[in-house]
């Protein structure tokens, strides 16, 4: 019974661990992710892990016009725009028209960005699983 109940609980963890979405009204979303963010912390596969390197260390400031900045240490700057997708529950940052970035989820003190596209390494399939966990500044 008890490995029953475990993995019951295990299938119920990585379901919701995979399954992060941002549920809630363009205003109130607005109202959360519009400010500046640091890197907190990242994980791979869902395994916690020190900052990597240079890359995933950055600010990103979120603004209210769709537009975004990073700005990374190496003193890298990156603008794009960033759209809320209502239908899919998720936010993709764009750089010249092409996706950069994905925001899993945020809530006031937690925002997970996933790197897409442009913002990943051609044929790099760890990036698929690193999540940039950010914390507002």
């Amino acid at each position: 019974m008890k490995k029953i109940l475990s993995g019951a609980f295990i299938c119920l963890v990585v379901f919701t661990a995979s399954s992060q979405k941002v549920y809630m009204s363009k205003v109130k979303l607005d109202g959360i992710i519009c400010k500046n963010w640091n890197v907190d912390f990242t994980t791979l596969s869902g395994m916690k892990i020190r900052k990597l390197n240079d890359a995933t260390n950055f600010t990103l400031l979120m603004k209210q016009d769709g537009t975004y900045s990073l700005d990374t240490v190496t003193g890298e700057k990156k603008q794009g725009n960033w759209v809320y997708n209502t239908d899919k529950k998720y936010v993709l940052l764009f750089t010249d028209d092409k996706i950069y970035a994905r925001i899993k989820a945020v809530k006031d003190t937690e925002m997970i960005l996933n790197l897409e596209g442009e913002g990943a390494e051609e044929n790099d399939s760890a990036l698929a699983n690193l999540d940039i966990h950010l914390k507002p500044l």
